[in-house]
């Protein structure tokens, strides 16, 4: 099935707006829950959602993979606020703090993607 540019455009809108709610509320929900100014709840939907695009790549179909993968995980996912937060420690002077968040990021995302894939290609 061939999936016209209109439609493919509407399914990322969709799965996107989605997942910026999500993003909003679960770094919310995480961040008033654990003390410290780290950023846990950015940390944990960078990571689900590295999994979740890990599983979704080899398990959908080309419309599933631009509404939950392109979409969804797109807009769960976000470098951007990784990269205000470790600016943000780097401005205070706290380079130590900033290192974490970038390592652990940049190694943790990837790690759960690779993860997932292989989860879900063990699953076929």
């Amino acid at each position: 099935m061939t999936i016209s540019p209109a439609l493919a455009l509407a399914l990322v809108a969709v799965g996107g707006a989605a997942g910026a709610a999500i993003r909003f509320l679960v770094d919310r929900a995480v961040s008033s829950r654990v003390p410290g100014d780290y950023p846990w709840g950015i940390l944990v939907v960078n990571i689900a959602g590295s999994f979740l695009l890990g599983v979704l790549v080899p398990l959908s179909p080309p419309a599933l993979l631009l509404v939950l993968g392109v979409g969804f995980c797109g807009a769960l996912t976000t470098y951007s606020t990784v990269a205000a937060d470790v600016w943000g420690f780097l401005e205070q002077r706290r380079m130590g703090r900033a290192v974490v968040v970038l390592g652990v990021t940049v190694l943790a995302a990837p790690i759960a993607a690779v993860t997932g894939a292989a989860l879900a290609t063990a699953m076929l």
